[in-house]
């Protein structure tokens, strides 16, 4: 997957453009483009092809309106964190297709998007096929009922580190920040085990790619 580079000041000109003023997971807050700044933006995409003019208009490419679109019509999005990533988050919105946003610790001005096929988000599970784990463990519930409290409710939403026990996340929250759903890959002593929540109802699983991959197809819409 490729990324192509925006400043923030390019997502606020085009979702400008396109009539959209307020989004939620990617923090514009406080950004106020000036005439000056707008011309040199506006300049800067038409020279990258990404925006053209047309009848005095400045009119945005189909492939890069369709990535506006969909974080401008967006009332939820998605967060996944990876514990060996742990400098990187992405920020995804899932629409025919899923535009996929890597915030860029490094930089806090700039951040890439992608555009992908719904059947391609396998790809931030793929990495985990070779975990070994027995898919016949039995889990004691209150056992982990217990770990999950101690361990991991703490660590959600919070930066990863190399002793967190979650090793992935995925977590939906709605326009005002509220989560929904969450899918969390966690190592367990000397075994790996699927957390599932959406509303009140929690749910474990001993892991095992397809039921990942079912779980995240479920929460991605299919």
């Amino acid at each position: 997957m490729k990324f192509e580079i925006f400043s923030k000041n390019d997502l606020a000109v085009m979702l400008h453009l396109c009539g959209y003023h307020k989004i939620c997971g990617i923090d514009l807050d406080g950004i106020v483009i000036k005439d000056n700044v707008m011309l040199n933006v506006v300049n800067n995409l038409i020279k990258r092809r990404i925006m053209t003019t047309f009848d005095d208009k400045f009119v945005i490419m189909d492939y890069y309106r369709e990535m506006i679109d969909i974080i401008g019509e967006a009332d939820k999005f998605l967060i996944v964190k990876n514990r060996y990533l742990k400098d990187e988050c992405l920020c995804c919105y899932v629409g025919k297709r899923i535009l996929v946003c890597d915030l860029m610790p490094v930089s806090d001005d700039k951040l890439g998007l992608a555009l992908i096929e719904k059947e391609e988000f396998q790809y931030i599970i793929d990495e985990y096929k070779g975990l070994d784990s027995e898919k016949d463990i039995f889990i004691n519930s209150e056992e982990l009922y217990d770990f999950d409290k101690m361990m991991i409710q703490p660590c959600i939403s919070n930066n990863f580190t190399m002793e967190s026990p979650i090793v992935f996340s995925l977590e939906m929250y709605n326009n005002k920040g509220s989560r929904l759903a969450a899918l969390l890959l966690i190592e367990h002593y000397l075994f790996y085990y699927i957390y599932y929540s959406k509303g009140d109802n929690e749910m474990r699983y001993p892991y095992d790619y397809d039921k990942l991959y079912e779980l995240l197809d479920i929460l991605v819409g299919g």
